[in-house]
């Protein structure tokens, strides 16, 4: 059988989370491991094919069945149109964040594995890895929705913001669950849940110092403002401060060789509250802007 529903990127916004906690629901049933088939396998002739791929999926008594390989948001839109012929039906669900956090997360994980963290490569070689392809590819959201949303409406895609991961774990959680047909409540008169995991607050895979340098900061956001102004024209709420972050970051950055990371804990924040333009409803305890494409709003 094929997958009912792929987690299908971005890396480092979230992934490796909504993976571990949804492995948990007893009605749904995913591999251990990232599959990595339609942006890898597929290419390997006479070792990996879609029998071989339909083969994975075996559950035992579970309802919805899934896979996350968060590199399936490079994949051009050929590759899609292939992923379209085999599951037409299939669900989508795809995480967005602050493109400076993601470039930056993604770059100190691999140095860390590569060549020992980031005090061990100078500005030029971080600079390098900047402008890494793939590296860039992985962080243009809007690319990634372009393709797949030749193929799949609106209301096959949830957009979940890593924001939402960090302030309404439970909230999230119970928005994919519904997305996906399944119950989040055993009880929802007592508001007894199947996923209430220990690490619903904890961060998965995170590899990230809790600083990144001001230069980095500023770099990055040069190189994504006008992403970061598009992404703000498209969902508002939480990519709104992500837009204030470029321009802040550009034209006046906060003093000092690093800032707190992610952006949302560092000095940026209090100055966005402060500025003019407010803090909006964004960061309240009950706004979750995670949803359906279809269901999220674009700002006039």
């Amino acid at each position: 059988m094929y997958p009912h529903f792929l987690i299908i990127g971005a890396q480092k916004a979230g992934t490796t989370w909504l993976h571990h906690n949804l492995q948990i629901h007893p009605r749904i049933w995913m591999p251990e491991f990232e599959v990595h088939y339609f942006d890898r396998k597929i290419e390997e002739a006479g070792s990996f094919d879609d029998e071989w791929y339909a083969s994975l999926f075996e559950p035992e008594g579970e309802e919805v069945v899934g896979e996350c390989t968060p590199s399936y948001s490079v994949v051009d839109r050929d590759m899609v149109a292939h992923v379209h012929e085999l599951i037409p039906n299939a669900k989508l669900i795809f995480s967005l964040r602050n493109p400076i956090e993601r470039v930056w997360s993604q770059t100190s994980m691999m140095l860390v594995k590569r060549d020992g963290g980031v005090q061990s490569v100078n500005e030029e070689k971080l600079r390098e890895r900047f402008a890494h392809e793939k590296l860039q590819l992985r962080t243009d959201y809007l690319r990634t929705l372009e393709n797949w949303g030749a193929y799949y409406p609106p209301e096959r895609i949830f957009i979940s913001f890593l924001e939402d991961i960090h302030f309404h774990p439970e909230g999230l959680l119970a928005g994919v669950c519904d997305f996906l047909g399944v119950d989040y409540y055993k009880r929802r008169k007592a508001k007894k849940s199947f996923l209430r995991p220990q690490k619903m607050k904890k961060r998965i895979n995170s590899r990230s110092a809790d600083e990144m340098p001001t230069w980095v900061a500023s770099y990055l956001a040069r190189a994504y403002e006008e992403s970061s102004r598009q992404l703000e024209q498209r969902f508002g709420g939480y990519t709104s401060f992500w837009r204030y972050c470029t321009e802040r970051l550009i034209e006046d950055p906060p003093p000092g060789e690093s800032l707190t990371y992610p952006l949302w804990n560092s000095s940026l924040r209090e100055d966005w509250s402060e500025s003019s333009e407010g803090e909006p409803e964004i960061f309240r305890e009950d706004h979750l802007q995670s949803g359906p494409l279809s269901s999220l709003q674009t700002p006039r």
